[in-house]
């Protein structure tokens, strides 16, 4: 429903094949969804993940969605490490993380990096963000 008005999922038994499940861009895959209510609006935060092995120059990335009541899109926003986040992150193993906090929706991006890669050894960046006049708002960058 964060991508589609009508889109629903149930529960289904079948034996997957190898390459059966959906990819979305660069090789990556869902990882996590988060909702944040707050009529007549609901947040949606959707965190996206390398799959497997795979290494991308996108090794994380984390869509928030704005609908209405109706389910129409109102507004929408990418947390991504192309926009200059984090340069390099390709070379390190990250983890996009969502959750709801009070009034707010927080993404948490922790990246460890590989043996000989100069900077420290872990990374943490939080971003804060809720529902203001229809839009998706910035709150904060926390440290």
């Amino acid at each position: 429903q964060a991508f589609k008005p009508g889109v629903y999922a149930r529960a289904v038994k079948m034996v997957l094949e190898a390459g059966s499940c959906p990819k979305i861009e660069n090789g990556l895959g869902e990882s996590g969804t988060q909702r944040l209510k707050a009529r007549p609006f609901e947040l949606t935060a959707v965190s996206f993940m390398t799959i497997g092995a795979e290494k991308s120059a996108v090794p994380w990335l984390v869509r928030l969605y704005l609908r209405d009541e109706k389910g129409n899109l109102v507004d929408q926003r990418a947390v991504d490490p192309r926009d200059g986040i984090w340069e390099g992150t390709e070379r390190d193993t990250c983890l996009a993380q969502t959750e709801v906090q009070g009034a707010s929706l927080r993404v948490t991006v922790e990246c460890e990096r590989a043996g000989g890669v100069p900077g420290p050894r872990v990374r943490r960046e939080e971003f804060e963000y809720r529902i203001s006049a229809g839009k998706i708002e910035w709150v904060s960058k926390p440290h």
